[in-house]
């Protein structure tokens, strides 16, 4: 008999979830199979969707939990850290987090926060060779503009979302893929880039250790993994 473990993700911008869905679940598949029992993680991220007619933040997260979810989920809260992560960390996901606590009944334990130090896309941009195999090309690094010289590096890009797509538009400008749109933008590509961003090199960005520790100890706490 198989433990189950259930995950939900209230996210900050419209197409985080493409490339935290399949990178989450991957982390938590990750994390339990470290566990002496076994554990079956969720096939899907559950998403949040909050109403933008509720007037308050409290308010959208309390009928997005209540219509969407139950309290045995896991819950992860993200917020793009815009280069100072703890105030990032203290005015999103902690007010969030005191929602689901004190109004709706869950455990602190239950509530991960993930939060880059900039912007989720920093975590997309850590392994050259991933992007090569999502765009279908073969440039360097260099001609593709990728700044960072190590996995950590990441952090100190001041604006991921702009480097991720300039290395898109010069795929498309070599006209080295094989792709049938020149509609698609890097956007287009987070969902592949979830499933395929090796975890061992996000390992070594500070703001995705801080995630998989939080991850970690709330697996301990709710009793699906051992204390080390």
């Amino acid at each position: 008999m198989s433990d189950y473990l259930a995950l939900a993700i209230h996210r900050e911008g419209t197409t985080d979830y493409r490339f935290l869905g399949p990178l989450l679940l991957r982390a938590a598949e990750e994390i339990c199979s470290t566990a002496r029992r076994s554990i079956q993680v969720s096939e899907t991220l559950t998403e949040l969707r909050t109403n933008k007619r509720e007037p308050t933040e409290q308010l959208r997260v309390e009928s997005a939990v209540q219509s969407q979810t139950s309290p045995d989920f896991v819950i992860f809260i993200h917020a793009d850290g815009s280069g100072d992560w703890r105030q990032a960390y203290n005015n999103h996901v902690g007010p969030v987090a005191s929602t689901l606590v004190d109004k709706l009944g869950f455990r602190r334990e239950q509530i991960v926060g993930v939060v880059p130090v900039r912007e989720m896309e920093a975590w997309a941009l850590v392994c050259g060779d991933t992007i090569r195999k999502v765009f279908n090309t073969d440039l360097k690094d260099g001609q593709l503009g990728l700044s960072a010289s190590s996995p950590a590096g990441v952090e100190n890009i001041t604006d991921p979302k702009k480097e991720l797509n300039n290395a898109y538009n010069q795929v498309l400008g070599r006209r080295v893929v094989r792709r049938s749109s020149r509609r698609e933008t890097a956007a287009s590509f987070l969902a592949e880039l979830g499933r395929e961003v090796p975890i061992k090199k996000l390992r070594l960005v500070p703001s995705f250790q801080r995630f998989e520790d939080d991850l970690r100890k709330a697996l301990v706490a709710l009793g699906y993994l051992e204390t080390r």
